[in-house]
């Protein structure tokens, strides 16, 4: 079983994973609905020498499922005073910012952030934002030693960036 972000367990597709949890480590992959952004699922991306890397978020919460919580600082975590949830394709109207605020009060802190090898973003700003808004100044967070390969690699410089 797996915390949702609504707090409700259900059974899934990585209930393998559950035997592999380190003691007190919270199983965190989330339900279809919240994977699914529209009608893709979703993603983390950001730019590369090759073009724009994207990473399936569904496959970094399993790759990421054995390694150590660590605690954080939300301020060292760059992506916190970015913009990576809107771009020319979707403004920040009241509705989107609406639809963020609805997931940022959904999100579950009892699962960890996800951090590249070199401190990026991987999956997370949810959480980051709903730690901070409670006066939080670290959060729980699992960092890859070394980046899993992406998923795909596009050529297009106006790819859209897809995070947590």
């Amino acid at each position: 079983m797996y915390a949702t972000e609504t707090g409700n367990l259900f059974l899934g597709a990585f209930a393998d994973a559950i035997v592999q949890q380190p003691a007190g480590r919270i199983p965190c992959e989330p339900t279809v609905a919240k994977i699914k952004t529209g009608n893709t699922m979703a993603k983390h991306s950001r730019p590369t020498e090759n073009g724009r890397a994207f990473w399936m978020t569904e496959r970094l919460w399993k790759l990421s499922a054995n390694l150590p919580v660590i605690r954080v600082s939300i301020e060292s975590i760059a992506e916190f005073d970015q913009n990576c949830w809107f771009d020319e394709e979707t403004s920040p109207t009241c509705r989107a910012v609406a639809k963020h605020l609805k997931r940022v009060m959904d999100a579950d802190l009892a699962c960890p952030v996800i951090l590249s090898s070199d401190g990026r973003l991987m999956d997370g700003g949810h959480r980051i934002a709903k730690a901070w808004l409670q006066g939080e100044t670290e959060i729980d967070a699992v960092q890859f030693q070394t980046d899993p390969e992406p998923d795909y690699i596009t050529k297009s410089p106006s790819a859209k960036v897809g995070k947590d």
